[in-house]
């Protein structure tokens, strides 16, 4: 049984135009939020402002090289083969080419092939959804689309009742501005705070407010409700989405037994196209273009304190990528609070460092107190009081505040997760994603291949999910979201593993002197002389500093690096290859390709300072990542979700994950819990590095732990040590 028999029931099924047309809700568009404008009130006296629809389409109304050569038909899409690689210039390959292209102006797409000669064997499949394509796949797809006016929607001569009702209840509007005796005082703070956010808000000139326009399920046969002759109802996004929703389903074989011989996808990856993308609507430096207005008044550093143009950002890059800045945006203005209340606990601890009396104990004793060696070798005795300036700088970070900031920070993930809940579904509305439910998604075409071959062998299932893919997920939402669990955690593996071991192993199992405990016969690792906590610190501010500039500077600068190499192995080195054509300057771009979009969650509770280096970080992320798109990667195709996906679910987990380690590392890493049995003991800290220390053999050598010496050399655990520990468990059941 093929893909192919198996898909077009599929179709005919979505095909069916006795579907109801009257899920219509007064969301704005999916992908186009253009058209008429409501006025504000009855009188209509709302000042003008920018089309939006002009903004969208700007760039392929102005710019010739984005439609064919008849100066007409859009350029929805690019096909590149290079005449002079090998696996490209084969018969097999022309013949896969020839009928792939076949099957596409059999299903209804326009082909326009050009060859330009300054382009090194660089051959171009220019491809246009006409009309009629649009209307069909729209259909398929269930886009939201846009209707027409309230006073435009009759059907049988007559005017819909209830849109009649809806326009004569708006004409009491007017009430709403009716006067209110309102506070002097605060209209004064109010319209100061006014003048401020104006600051920080998007131009409302450059970025015209969207105007909410009633929705629904496009269908051929209720075509009458939507405004199809409008120059944005299919709009660049939708035009590429539903071209390539057509490659990766058309057959390149005519072989009946290959029932993967299908989609551009296998054709790229065997060499006989080299690309195959939309077209960015512009050049970046010519004004005109969404992708120009997008890179000088967002992508500019210069505006990173700025709020985003979302609405214009869904619109060029799709719902996808327009969430992941919709979320990168919410979490850093989430950041702003931890951010300040972690730099006043740093302050206070600053203020504090010399009145700790524990540290100073360390650095003013008056006998020196020799150490035992932390390691077989190499190793020799050392004096406490070298540990004095260790032993301030740990307690900038191991205090009172401490166990404060990590309370702090358990309620602002609970709260944070909460708030973007709400967030989003304002964001879901706003963009008419609520209807979108992910069992309607279609199936991927590998699905379906690989459905085909269930059916005919059970031997061929269990081969082909071992050499292919591990998991039969039919969409390509449910294979996005399996596939960034498994990345997420094994970076997460690699970047927090240190972490754990700092904090819940090194020095914890490294015995006595006489009596280590050894692995494969060495000596366990112990902490520094200023502890674990010290460590842990370190190597949190090592994470979130050094790792995200290191991070930042790489993910900036691989793609000119990736564009310049591939550049390079496509022309040669000595070769150059400019063109005033939009398809031949986005060749030289570097595709999208399958990208991580959202940032990991990092554990705050040891390093008050992190949120403030992750508000730095995201800052400039933001407007760093927004460069990135618009001008080293090509126009990625717009993809559909209703949320967040599998990051919201690992974002709760790590929340949760996250009290727990904060409670563990707390009692069991920092030193918080054994000085406050020790002060509730004996009223203060005085004498309370003396007390942790142990004579070892009756020397002036002495072992730091909770050791009791007795006759024949044995020893164990004293009294206070089982009030501490006692009191550890205590706080974890407290704090959880």
């Amino acid at each position: 049984m093929s893909v192919f028999s198996t898909y077009p029931d599929n179709l005919s099924q979505d095909m069916n135009t006795d579907r109801d047309g009257s899920d219509a809700s007064t969301r704005p568009a999916e992908d186009c939020g253009c058209g008429p404008t409501y006025p504000d009130n009855a009188n209509n006296n709302s000042k003008p402002t920018a089309n939006h629809c002009s903004i969208v389409m700007g760039g392929v109304l102005t710019n010739p090289s984005l439609s064919f050569n008849d100066g007409v038909r859009s350029v929805d899409f690019v096909l590149v083969w290079e005449a002079g690689k090998e696996q490209a210039s084969t018969r097999e390959a022309f013949e896969h080419r020839r009928i792939f292209e076949r099957n596409l102006e059999a299903d209804g797409l326009q082909l326009e092939r050009e060859a330009p000669e300054n382009c090194h064997g660089l051959n171009f499949v220019k491809i246009h959804a006409p009309y009629a394509v649009l209307r069909d796949y729209s259909e398929i797809l269930k886009l939201r689309m846009p209707m027409k006016e309230c006073s435009k929607i009759r059907k049988g001569g007559r005017t819909n009742a209830i849109l009649s009702a809806a326009m004569y209840m708006s004409k009491f509007s007017a009430l709403k501005d009716a006067p209110e005796k309102t506070n002097s005082f605060l209209d004064r703070l109010d319209s100061f705070w006014e003048s401020i956010m104006s600051k920080l808000r998007v131009d409302p000139e450059l970025f015209p407010e969207r105007k909410h326009r009633l929705t629904a399920i496009y269908s051929k046969d209720k075509e009458y409700l939507f405004d199809t002759s409008s120059d944005c109802f299919w709009t660049p996004s939708i035009r590429s989405r539903i071209v390539q929703f057509i490659l990766d389903r058309k057959k390149f074989s005519e072989t009946s037994t290959d029932d993967f011989a299908f989609g551009v996808a296998r054709l790229i990856d065997n060499n006989v196209y080299s690309a195959a993308y939309p077209l960015h609507d512009g050049d970046l430096k010519t004004p005109g273009s969404m992708r120009h207005l997008l890179y000088t008044e967002w992508a500019s550093v210069s505006t990173c304190l700025k709020y985003q143009p979302l609405d214009y950002i869904k619109d060029y890059f799709g719902v996808k990528i327009g969430l992941y800045f919709a979320w990168l945006g919410f979490y850093t203005h989430m950041l702003i609070p931890a951010s300040i209340v972690g730099v006043l606990c740093v302050i206070y601890s600053a203020a504090t460092v010399y009145s700790n009396q524990p540290s100073e104990d360390v650095c003013n004793y008056n006998s020196s107190i020799k150490m035992c060696p932390q390691c077989d070798y190499f190793c020799e005795f050392w004096d406490l009081r070298a540990t004095c300036l260790q032993s301030r700088f740990t307690y900038l970070f191991d205090n009172s505040t401490t166990v404060f900031f990590a309370v702090f920070m358990s309620f602002w993930g609970a709260c944070f997760l909460e708030l973007w809940k709400r967030y989003s579904a304002e964001m879901t509305h706003r963009w008419d994603l609520t209807g979108f439910d992910v069992y309607e998604e279609h199936p991927r075409p590998q699905y379906l291949a690989r459905l085909a071959h269930v059916k005919r062998t059970q031997i061929y299932q269990y081969l082909a999910e071992w050499l292919t893919e591990k998991e039969l997920l039919r969409t390509q939402t449910e294979f996005d979201d399996s596939l960034t669990l498994k990345i997420y955690l094994l970076q997460f593996v690699n970047y927090y593993g240190s972490i754990f071991y700092i904090a819940f192993f090194k020095g914890k199992f490294v015995g006595r002197p006489g009596n280590y405990v050894r692995f494969f016969g060495t000596r366990q690792e112990e902490c520094s002389p200023g502890g674990c906590f010290l460590e842990l610190s370190i190597q949190l501010a090592i994470i979130m500093v050094g790792k995200q500039f290191i991070n930042t500077f790489v993910e900036m600068m691989l793609p000119y690096l990736l564009k310049w190499w591939y550049i390079i192995r496509t022309i040669g080195r000595k070769n150059t290859m400019k063109s005033s054509l939009q398809w031949v300057k986005d060749f030289k771009l570097v595709d999208f390709g399958h990208m991580g979009l959202f940032p990991e969650y990092l554990e705050m509770a040891a390093f008050p300072l992190a949120p403030l280096f992750a508000l730095i970080n995201n800052v400039l992320e933001m407007r760093l990542d927004a460069t990135k798109f618009l001008s080293c990667y090509r126009r990625p195709v717009p993809q559909r979700v209703n949320d967040i996906g599998v990051w919201y679910r690992i974002l709760d987990s790590i929340g949760k994950l996250s009290i727990i380690t904060n409670g563990f590392i707390i009692a069991f890493t920092s030193e918080f819990i054994p000085r406050l049995v020790y002060q509730y003991t004996t009223g203060s800290l005085d004498q309370y590095v003396n007390h942790t220390l142990t004579d070892f053999n009756i020397t002036v050598l002495d072992y730091p732990g909770y050791w009791n010496y007795k006759d024949g050399d044995d020893y164990e655990h004293t009294n206070w040590y089982w009030h501490v520990m006692g009191a550890r468990l205590a706080f974890i059941v407290v704090f959880e």
